[in-house]
C-alpha cells in the first residue's frame, strides 16, 4: 500500500471534510439572524434565487469543474500545459458566460414570470443572473485546487469567502435593514473580490496564460460537454422542486423547506468535502493500475478498502446530523420555523443511499469515453423526480420532494451499476455498499424515536440516548475495522 497517497487522501479528506463542516457550524449561527429578520417567505425568495444561480452557473461552466479535475491529472508534469488549460478554461466561460447572460437578459420577458411567481425582475432575478456569472469563474478555480490537490488553500479561501459574506449579510441584513436583497447584493460582492484572488494567485504561480488553445479546448469540451446536461439536470431537478412547492403551496413553506435543506444539506456537504480529495486520489491510483506495472497490484485494493472505510465514516456523520437535527432547529431558529427538523432525517436517508452513487460515478469521471452515461443516467433521473415531485408534493407536501428524490437515486444507481460493471467488479461490491448504506440509517433511526413523542421541547435525556446511539456505532465500526484502522492513522500522521 502506498503510504504517502494513503496519507495524502486522508489528510486532504480531514482538511475539506473539518473546513467545510466547520463552515456550515458557523454558518448554523446566522440561522437566528436570518429566521429573526427574514420571514419564511423571504427566505423562500432568497432560496429560489440561489436554486436559479446554481443552474445557470452549471450552464456556464460547460462542464469545465470536472474537465480540470480529470485533465490535470494527466498534465500535472508539464505545468506551461496546465497553464494553457487553465487559460482556455477561464477564457471559455468568460466570454460564453457574457453572450449567455445577455440572452438571459434580452427574453427576461418570457421566461421570468414562469419560474419567479410574483417576484419582480429587478433587483432580485437581475443580481442572481450577475451571482451566476462571477461564480462560475470561482467555482471552476476552487475545483482546479481540489485537482492539484491543494487542500489547505481550498478551505482557507472558501474561509475568506464565509466571513467576507458574514459581515456583509450582517451589514445588509441587520444594519441597513434590505433583508433577502441585501444578502444578493453581499454574495455578488464578496463574489467579484474571490474572481480577483483568483488571477492574482494564478498568474503568481504562472498558472494562467490569457488564451484559448484550440486543441487544448476541444479536447476539454469532448470530455466535459456531455457532463454538462448532468450537472444542469440536477441542479433543475433541485430548482423545480423549489418553483413546485412555491407555486402549489406557498412560498413560506419553501422557507420551511430551504431551513430542512440547510440542515440536511449538512450530510452532501460531508459527502462531497471527501470526494474532493478521494477522486483525485482515485485517478492517479487507476493511472497506477493501467499504467505502472510495479504498483498494479495494491492500486485495486488500496481504492476499495478507502471506499469502505469512507462509507463507514459517512455513516457516522449522517447518524450525528440526523439525530440532533431537533435540537438544532430548537436551539437556532425562530418559531415558525420549528417543524423543519422532521425532515432533515429523511434528506439524510437519501443522501446516505446516493453515497455508493459517488464512487460509481468516479468510474464514469475516468473514463473519457463514458462521460455521456453521467448525462444519461442524471437526466432520467432528474426527469423522474421532476414528474414524482409535481406529482407528489400537492398531497403529501415537502415529504413528498424527499420521497421523489430517494427514487430518482435508486433509478441513477440501477442505470450506472451496469455500465461501470467490467470496470468496478474487482474493485466493489453493490451488495456491501448497499449494507454500509442502510446500517447507519437503521442506528439514526433508533436514535431519533424519542423525538417524535417530543417534537417541540429540548430533552437532555434524549441528547444522552442519542449520544450513547452514537458510540455504540463507533464501537461496531472499531471492532471490524481495528487493524485497518491502525494502519491509515500511522500513513495519516506520516504525511507531510
Amino acid at each position: 500500500m502506498a503510504k504517502g497517497s494513503i496519507g495524502s487522501v486522508l489528510a486532504n479528506s480531514v482538511f475539506y471534510t473539518f473546513g467545510n463542516m466547520l463552515l456550515k457550524v458557523f454558518s448554523f449561527f446566522l440561522i437566528p439572524l436570518y429566521t429573526a429578520y427574514l420571514q419564511p417567505d423571504q427566505y423562500g425568495i432568497l432560496n429560489l434565487a440561489s436554486g436559479f444561480t446554481a443552474v445557470v452557473s452549471c450552464i456556464i461552466t460547460m462542464g469545465f469543474q470536472y474537465a480540470v479535475i480529470r485533465f490535470y491529472a494527466d498534465l500535472k508534469n508539464d505545468l506551461s500545459k496546465v497553464a494553457r488549460m487553465f487559460g482556455t478554461i477561464i477564457c471559455s466561460i468568460g466570454g460564453g458566460g457574457i453572450v449567455f447572460l445577455c440572452g438571459l437578459f434580452l427574453f427576461r420577458n418570457y421566461w421570468c414570470s414562469c419560474i419567479f411567481k410574483g417576484i419582480d425582475f429587478y433587483p432580485v432575478i437581475f443580481l442572481a443572473i450577475l451571482i451566476s456569472f462571477v461564480t462560475s469563474l470561482y467555482s471552476v478555480y476552487q475545483d482546479a485546487l481540489k485537482g492539484m490537490q491543494q487542500a489547505r488553500k481550498s478551505v482557507l479561501l472558501t474561509y475568506v469567502f464565509f466571513f467576507m459574506i458574514l459581515v456583509g449579510n450582517i451589514l445588509t441584513v441587520v444594519v441597513l435593514n434590505m433583508g433577502a436583497v441585501g444578502i444578493l447584493y453581499a454574495t455578488l460582492f464578496v463574489n467579484v473580490i474571490m474572481v480577483g484572488i483568483m488571477f492574482v494567485d494564478l498568474i503568481k504561480h504562472e498558472l494562467f496564460v490569457f488564451c484559448i488553445d484550440r486543441k487544448i479546448l476541444k479536447d476539454l469540451l469532448k470530455y466535459s460537454l456531455p457532463i454538462v446536461p448532468h450537472s444542469v439536470s440536477y441542479n433543475i431537478s433541485s430548482f423545480v422542486t423549489r418553483i413546485i412547492i412555491n407555486s402549489k403551496m406557498s412560498v413560506s413553506t419553501l422557507g420551511i423547506f430551504s431551513l430542512a435543506s440547510q440542515f440536511g444539506g449538512v450530510a452532501d456537504i460531508a459527502l462531497s468535502s471527501v470526494q474532493s480529495a478521494f477522486q483525485p486520489w482515485m485517478f492517479n491510483r487507476l493511472n497506477d493500475f493501467y499504467h505502472d506495472t510495479n504498483d498494479a497490484g495494491v492500486a485495486l485494493t488500496d481504492i476499495a478498502r478507502m471506499s469502505y472505510l469512507l462509507m463507514w465514516v459517512y455513516g457516522l456523520i449522517y447518524i450525528i446530523i440526523g439525530s440532533f437535527a431537533q435540537e438544532a432547529v430548537l436551539l437556532m431558529a425562530s418559531e415558525s420555523y420549528l417543524s423543519s427538523w422532521l425532515y432533515v432525517p429523511i434528506m439524510v436517508f437519501s443522501i446516505a443511499l446516493k453515497s455508493p452513487l459517488y464512487f460509481y460515478n468516479n468510474f464514469l469521471y475516468y473514463n473519457k469515453s463514458k462521460t455521456k452515461f453521467i448525462f444519461i443516467t442524471t437526466v432520467i433521473g432528474s426527469v423522474i423526480n421532476i414528474f414524482i415531485t409535481f406529482w407528489l408534493v400537492p398531497i403529501y407536501g415537502i415529504l413528498g420532494s424527499i420521497v421523489a428524490d430517494i427514487i430518482a437515486i435508486f433509478v441513477r444507481l440501477f442505470i450506472v451499476i451496469p455500465v461501470v460493471y467490467s470496470d468496478s467488479k474487482s474493485v466493489y461490491s453493490f451488495v456491501k455498499f448497499i449494507v454500509l448504506s442502510i446500517v447507519p440509517m437503521i442506528f439514526m433511526a433508533v436514535a431519533i424515536i424519542p423525538s417524535y413523542s417530543n417534537v417541540e421541547s429540548f430533552s437532555w435525556s434524549n441528547i444522552l440516548y442519542k449520544i450513547l446511539v452514537i458510540f455504540v456505532y463507533i464501537g461496531c465500526v472499531s471492532l471490524v475495522y481495528k487493524e485497518q484502522m491502525k494502519r491509515y492513522m500511522i500513513a495519516f500522521f506520516s504525511h507531510k
